[in-house]
């Protein structure tokens, strides 16, 4: 048993509590797969729970409810016929029938072997496995994220010619990033929509009890603990739970997070036109500072090798569309120039503990206004003049198109900025002129998307509703 799962202090979660967790083995326990005790379960002051060889049902859990127990619950009670290298090849295999692309992705350029020898020379522990299979059953979504996450962020690794070491550390990291979702409320855990703040923090804080997890149960448990903590933090500073920036964060953990959105992109809640992996590249632009400009670039290799040759370009969207989309994004515009004028006196008046709050905001408004410039979209003075030029040519709509949905996409990681609890002890009177700002952000927000998703493409629409 590792260090990191004993005296642990009260309140601090631990890989011994007796939490949801234990409810869920005995869910599977009492409805799928039998759960033993292996061997006496005593908790953490020695007394005696369950006795060596007890199936696991309701009346045990009772009896354990709210316990720490004296070893961590996966070395506690054994699953039968848990995941094993042979099963979770398998499921690889299964994931990449999936869909067309992911097949085209998984049998190109020699990865077929590269999946085998990472499959057979995994070093996962039977506690982890068992883990990822009590996920499979009670979290299938997430399961699926881990094995795709996995996989990707592997390959990434191999595509900037990676050590084959680090490559391993990624596709176990992969599959264990996760698996702090199975200690909060499964109604959380599953969310795809818009959370507010409180509820985002509660998910996010899976990513540390992950990291205690993989403490307990991975290869390289500071390796891996550190690269599943860090999986949501951003180069920016826009993640969490710590909001890390740049040098700070495992540069492994960066080539997981890009694994992680591409997912989130392709299979949870895709914007409108995502309806292949090659499609992701064009988001993955836009944030292409956040991941770094290599993994930027290793992704786009990767993912480009699964457009469909007979569909080299998604159908553009219609030219009258296109000018409300302009609108929105003129409006947002002018309401990010407005709160690019408060952060200097959000900063003044900043926590000492956090003296930079406003830092990933202007960084973010900055983008944003670049990209503005860049392309004219959201331009006031411009606006009268979009639609020159443009007409019928299919190329140029096509692009605007896509960079109109990368300004959303920065639009999206704005407003999620303006929640953030960093920015919320500032002047009452300022604080309400935020939330002002972020009310109108979001309902102009939710007005183009839904805009544009209104003309997803129609084989996307049919992929995303056989999901």
């Amino acid at each position: 048993m590792s260090e990191t799962t004993r005296g642990t202090p009260p309140g601090v979660f631990s890989v011994r509590d007796c939490d949801r967790y234990l409810e869920h083995l005995t869910a599977i326990s009492a409805a799928r797969r039998l759960v033993v005790a292996h061997g006496d379960v005593c908790n953490e002051f020695g007394v005696l729970l369950l006795r060596r060889d007890t199936p696991l049902g309701h009346v045990a859990f009772e009896r354990m409810r709210g316990h720490r127990l004296a070893r961590p619950v996966d070395e506690a009670f054994a699953m039968r016929q848990p995941l094993d290298e042979r099963g979770l090849r398998a499921r690889l295999d299964a994931l990449f029938t999936g869909a067309p692309d992911l097949r085209a992705l998984a049998t190109d350029d020699g990865c077929t072997a590269r999946l085998d020898a990472l499959c057979t020379g995994t070093a996962l522990q039977a506690e982890a496995l068992q883990k990822l299979s009590v996920l499979e059953l009670v979290l299938p979504r997430v399961f699926h994220r881990a094995l795709f996450a996995a996989f990707l962020a592997a390959e990434l690794g191999h595509q900037r010619e990676l050590p084959e070491a680090d490559c391993r550390l990624l596709f176990e990291s992969g599959l264990l990033h996760d698996l702090g979702l199975l200690h909060i409320d499964p109604a959380l855990a599953t969310r795809t929509d818009e959370v507010d703040e409180t509820d985002w923090q509660r998910i996010v804080a899976h990513a540390a009890i992950g990291a205690t997890i993989a403490g307990a149960h991975a290869s390289a448990p500071e390796r891996i603990g550190r690269i599943v903590a860090q999986h949501h933090e951003r180069a920016d500073g826009t993640g969490g739970p710590l909001g890390l920036e740049r040098e700070a964060i495992d540069p492994l953990a960066r080539l997981l997070a890009l694994a992680d959105m591409v997912h989130a992109l392709r299979f949870e809640n895709p914007p409108p036109g995502a309806g292949t992996l090659a499609d992701c590249v064009h988001y993955l632009r836009v944030n292409r500072s956040v991941y770094g400009e290599a993994n930027y670039r290793a992704a786009s290799r990767v993912l480009r090798r699964t457009q469909p040759p007979e569909n080299p370009a998604a159908p553009r969207l219609p030219l009258l569309l296109l000018l409300d989309t302009n609108r929105s994004l003129t409006v947002l515009r002018e309401r990010f120039t407005a709160l690019a004028g408060l952060l200097p006196a959000l900063a003044a008046g900043a926590d000492e503990a956090d003296p930079a709050p406003t830092a990933p905001l202007q960084r973010l408004i900055e983008q944003f206004v670049a990209v503005s410039d860049a392309s004219g979209l959201g331009v006031p003075d411009y606006a009268p003049h979009f639609a020159d030029g443009l007409g019928e040519d299919a190329v140029a709509l096509h692009e605007v198109r896509l960079t109109a949905q990368e300004l959303l996409w920065l639009a999206r990681r704005i407003e999620r900025q303006l929640a953030q609890p960093r920015l919320h002890g500032v002047d009452r009177g300022l604080r309400a002129h935020l939330d002002d700002l972020a009310h109108a952000t979001r309902f102009e927000l939710r007005r183009a998307w839904q805009r544009l998703a209104a003309e997803r493409p129609a084989h996307a629409t049919a992929h995303h509703a056989a999901r």
